[in-house]
């Protein structure tokens, strides 16, 4: 599964597996921790927000309303 990790204060986005973390972007590499390392997962990514997804101007308006 695909989480958010954190690692020496750093955040990724990063799939677990068991020789480390793998990134799905080809820019970045897999971390290895070290068995000293303190690497936590924050939480499960469950999808991504698609350009249709997001509010619209009058959605907006509404939301600032709510909120103000």
């Amino acid at each position: 599964e695909i989480g958010v990790f954190v690692l020496a204060g750093e955040g990724y986005v990063k799939e677990y597996q068991r020789d480390g973390l793998h990134s799905h972007n080809t820019n970045y590499g897999t971390i290895i921790p070290n068995a000293d390392d303190d690497v936590r997962c924050l939480g499960r990514i469950i999808g991504k927000v698609e350009t249709e997804m997001l509010p619209n101007e009058e959605e907006l308006r509404i939301l600032e309303d709510v909120f103000a």
